[in-house]
């Protein structure tokens, strides 16, 4: 339930100052998304020297995977990874 989860979200993660000052303040990252905080996920990095299958490996594991995200370096990469999940 809704209320559920606002007493698990004040638990875990603290309340940000209500003053009008710290709104745009960027040192407490766990402040902004209390919620998305809460949810339960798998975070895979890979690792490992130039050509060595990297992306290969991780758009292999997001093709079998029902849902996921993949964050890359370059732009011309991130052109490829569309093509390649897209075709």
């Amino acid at each position: 339930t809704a209320a559920a989860v606002q007493d698990a979200t004040a638990a875990v993660v603290p309340k940000p100052p209500p003053d009008p000052k710290t709104v745009a303040d960027m040192r407490r990252p766990e402040w902004w998304y209390p919620k998305a905080r809460l949810s339960k996920r798998t975070i895979i990095y890979h690792g490992g020297p130039t050509n060595s299958g990297k992306t290969y490996h991780a758009l292999e594991a997001l093709k079998r995977a029902e849902n996921g995200v993949y964050a890359g370096p370059l732009r011309l990469l991130a052109l490829e990874v569309h093509e390649r999940l897209n075709d």
